[in-house]
Formats: C-alpha cells, structure tokens, sequence
C-alpha cells in the first residue's frame, strides 16, 4: 500500500460576513499627519477627517457626501452637535 491512507485533508471553508470585512478595515487604527503632529485613528475617522477638510477648502462633492453621512448617522442626545448660548439681561442689552 503507498500513498496518503488518510486522504486528502477536508478544505475548510472560510464565510467572512462583507459588513465584518468592512467593519474591520474602517476601524484599524492608522496614523494620520495632523496640524498637530501625528495622531492614531480608526481610518474611518481619518476618512472623515480628509472629507472635512476638502469640503472646507470648497470642495462641493466632498460636503456632499459629508451631508449624506450627517443624514445617515445623526447625532445621539449623548453627543449634541448644537452649541446653546445662555445671555444675561446685561448680556442682551448690547
């Protein structure tokens, strides 16, 4: 008798969920180049970042897209986005 008595070893199948693999990747942490150095980030966040700033410097396509992800993920009662300002009396009548 020759050869592999214990046959050819079963290839395992390997399913990756395509949200897992995109989930995976959005938050590996990179290191970004920042007006204040370098900073660690997930590259989700350095994708928001560089969509900021181009949207800033007037670019129409990236406000666009900056305004669709506003939409899609809006702000939790934990992380209020509007600033409220409380005036005193004296303070109004300036």
């Amino acid at each position: 008798m020759s050869g592999n008595y214990r046959g050819k070893p079963k290839q395992i199948e390997l399913v990756l969920d395509r949200g897992e693999i995109f989930r995976r990747v959005a938050y590996e942490m990179i290191d970004v180049q920042c007006e204040g150095g370098r900073e660690r980030m997930p590259q989700c966040q350095a994708l928001l970042y560089l969509l900021w700033k181009l949207a800033i410097g007037g670019d129409q396509d990236a406000a666009r897209l900056l305004e669709d992800f506003r939409k899609l993920y809006p702000a939790s009662a934990a992380d209020p986005v509007d600033i409220v300002f409380t005036l005193s009396e004296a303070d109004e009548r300036l």
